[in-house]
C-alpha cells in the first residue's frame, strides 16, 4: 500500500510539473561601437540611427514612441497568456546616454508584460514583452534580468470546430474551374458550357459559386476549424425572365 500511494504522489508531482515553464532572460544594454572607419565624417544623427539599428537588433526598442523590450523563443506548447508571471527583476542604474534615450511619458510605475505564442509552419514560437524601464521609488531604473513562469493552454481538438452535418457538395451539378487571380469576373453563358454544364434548362436564379478564394489549407489536421465549402458572393444580370441567355 506504502509503495502505491508513493508511485501515485511521484506521479502526481510529474504530471503537475509537465506544464510550468520557466526561463531566464538577460537584457543587453550594450551597444558596440562601430569601427572608427564608419565614424569619420559621421553625424550625431547618423550615430543616433546606428544604435537604434543595433538595439533593435538586441530586441530593445527605446524610440521616441516604443519602450519595449522582447524575447522570443522556440517552444512546445501555446502560453497561457493568464498565467505569466515575472520574477527575480534585477534593476540597474541608467546611464545618462540611455536616460536620454527614454520617453519618460511611457515608463510604468510597476513592471508591465505579457506573453503569446505563434505558430510558423510546424513550430511555435512564444514572446514575452516587457518594459524594460520602470520607475521604482522615485527612480528611473533599468532591467537587467528577469524569470518568466507561464503554463500552457490545455488545447482541445474539438474546440471551435464548425460541426457538418450535411455537405453543400452532397445534391446538385457541380462543376470546377480555376481563377488565376483575386479580382472580380465575368461568367458567360458560354464559359459555362465550356465547363460541362447545358444552362439552356437552367434558372440563373439556381446558379451559385463556392470556394475558399485559394488560400491554403493548415499543416494540421487539428487546425482545419470549417469543413465545407463557403458560398461566394454573386450578381445575377438578366436573370428576371427565369432562362440563361447569351447577354446574361
Amino acid at each position: 500500500m506504502m509503495r502505491k500511494l508513493l508511485l501515485l504522489i511521484v506521479g502526481f508531482i510529474l504530471a503537475g510539473n509537465s506544464f510550468a515553464q520557466k526561463r531566464d532572460v538577460t537584457i543587453s544594454w550594450v551597444v558596440e561601437d562601430a569601427p572608427k572607419s564608419t565614424l569619420v565624417g559621421s553625424t550625431n544623427s547618423e550615430n543616433s540611427s546606428r544604435q537604434e539599428r543595433v538595439l533593435s537588433n538586441l530586441n530593445l526598442q527605446l524610440e521616441p514612441n516604443v519602450l519595449l523590450y522582447q524575447h522570443q523563443w522556440e517552444d512546445t506548447g501555446f502560453a497561457n497568456e493568464n498565467s505569466l508571471q515575472i520574477t527575480n527583476i534585477v534593476y540597474a542604474d541608467l546611464t545618462s546616454e540611455e536616460m536620454g534615450r527614454v520617453n519618460k511619458n511611457l515608463v510604468p510605475s510597476t513592471p508591465q508584460y505579457r506573453i503569446s505564442s505563434t505558430r510558423g509552419r510546424t513550430i511555435i514560437y512564444t514572446t514575452v514583452a516587457i518594459s524594460p524601464v520602470v520607475k521604482v521609488n522615485g527612480q528611473y531604473r533599468k532591467i537587467n534580468s528577469f524569470s518568466v513562469d507561464y503554463t500552457y493552454k490545455r488545447q482541445s481538438s474539438n474546440s471551435n470546430r464548425i460541426p457538418l452535418s450535411s455537405s453543400v457538395l452532397a445534391s446538385g451539378k457541380w462543376y470546377k474551374f480555376k481563377v488565376e487571380k483575386t479580382g472580380v469576373y465575368r461568367i458567360t453563358k458560354s464559359f459555362l458550357n465550356d465547363l460541362g454544364m447545358n444552362t439552356d434548362g437552367i434558372n440563373p436564379r439556381n446558379i451559385k459559386i463556392y470556394g475558399n478564394g485559394g488560400k491554403p489549407l493548415p499543416l494540421r489536421n487539428l487546425d482545419n476549424l470549417i469543413f465545407d465549402l463557403p458560398e461566394n458572393s454573386i450578381q445575377v444580370v438578366g436573370e428576371e425572365d427565369g432562362s440563361f441567355d447569351n447577354s446574361d
